[in-house]
């Protein structure tokens, strides 16, 4: 699901994908029994990436890259 998501998400938006951080030390996600997913959308201390988090065209763009991430994983199940 991860692999799929930032695909995706980093596709769509332009910003570097950092690739996936597997962890299990997450309260609240760590007991889950289905896939969970954290995204980093950007980095407020990069002007550039904050001042996109606040585009609302831009967000509409985030939502998009993050959907077809999601498909993507939900049409391999």
């Amino acid at each position: 699901l991860s692999d799929c998501v930032i695909d995706h998400y980093c596709a769509a938006t332009g910003i570097r994908n950092r690739g996936v951080s597997e962890r299990n030390d997450m309260t609240g996600i760590n007991w889950s029994e289905v896939p969970v997913t954290l995204l980093e959308l950007g980095f407020m201390t990069n002007p550039e990436e904050d001042r996109l988090l606040n585009d609302p065209d831009f967000q509409q763009t985030m939502v998009r890259g993050i959907t077809a991430g999601i498909l993507e994983y939900l049409s391999t199940l």
